[in-house]
């Protein structure tokens, strides 16, 4: 490295002295630093393992009833009435009913593409010519689950879950409400024919298994209750199921017991670093520490130089 001074010069020696005497970062770890890093694992710990608890805690408080349906069939053109039970042990003041589909992948890129966005964002309708990206199924081809001209092209409005639902309790009919389906970033939606429920559907999902709201069931009394599907998308042709999901709200949304049981791990995680970190700081023999040592040696015309020796010594901090 040039610095600009003459080898073995005075200016040499004393920039050299001047940077070794410059204070550094000391890597070495005392015991004291090394349990400041042990107390702040067994808080991170300490902090997950409560997030864990308040998520079982409110999971297992949480009302979430599954109906499958999917072994009763589903005729596409005139439906297939399939009843389902189930009972409420206290009075619960709002269930939301989604649709839990299995093995219908959404993912898929030639799926997900398959939707005009131009049709989404207008108000008006399209014609058949300028909707390029509705392939496979162009504007005018009828929609298969209708046999009617489509609202949006495309596979992903076509494929929608267009089963019916109705539910009756100890006090007759309950209507089911179609508020609270949507998110405020689809107000941005402009086509006027799009129902909420199907503004969800077209919300592609991740995984081949998910859940999709359907309404809102609100002041429901305990007591039997029935919920009676219209089913009339098949799902035996990509041998995939159907399920009707009831689930009371919660600030956790439905179970999230793969949640808690995430955070449980890394609290456990943290707790164990903790503890191998505090054996080893306890258990660990005594290492050598290397002191700079500096003392002033005089030099030509009055200049002074710090000479510097390295010295081993045994510590155990």
């Amino acid at each position: 490295m040039n610095i600009g001074f003459e080898p073995n010069s005075v200016g040499m020696c004393a920039f050299l002295a001047k940077k070794i005497a410059l204070p550094t970062w000391d890597a070495h770890h005392t015991i004291r630093k090394s349990f400041h890093t042990v107390f702040v694992f067994l808080l991170i710990s300490c902090a997950f393992f409560a997030l864990s608890f308040v998520i079982l805690f409110f999971s297992h408080k949480t009302i979430e009833i599954s109906l499958d349906y999917t072994d009763c069939g589903a005729d596409p053109v005139s439906g297939k009435l399939c009843p389902l039970s189930f009972s409420l042990s206290r009075p619960v003041s709002e269930l939301t009913l989604y649709i839990h589909m299995k093995r219908l992948y959404q993912n898929h890129r030639r799926y997900l593409t398959s939707i005009s966005q131009k049709q989404l964002f207008s108000e008006s309708t399209l014609d058949c010519d300028s909707a390029d990206h509705c392939y496979p199924l162009g504007r005018c081809q009828l929609d298969p689950l209708t046999n009617q001209p489509p609202v949006l092209c495309g596979l992903v409005y076509s494929s929608r879950q267009n089963d019916t639902f109705t539910v009756a309790g100890p006090g007759g009919p309950i209507p089911i409400l179609d508020v609270g389906l949507t998110r405020a970033s689809d107000a941005l939606y402009l086509s006027p024919s799009v129902a909420p429920r199907d503004l969800a559907w077209i919300r592609v999902a991740a995984g081949p298994t998910f859940r999709k709201p359907v309404g809102r069931l609100a002041g429901l009394a305990a007591g039997e209750y029935t919920v009676t599907v219209n089913s009339t998308y098949p799902v035996e042709g990509f041998r995939g199921g159907k399920s009707v999901v009831l689930v009371a709200p919660s600030p956790f949304g439905h179970k999230q017991y793969p949640l808690a049981a995430a955070f449980g791990f890394v609290a456990f995680s943290f707790l164990l670093f903790a503890g191998i970190l505090a054996g080893a700081l306890v258990c660990r023999p005594k290492s050598a520490k290397y002191v700079i040592i500096g003392a002033n040696r005089p030099l030509a015309g009055g200049q002074a130089i710090a000479q510097y020796a390295v010295q081993e010594t045994e510590t155990g901090q």
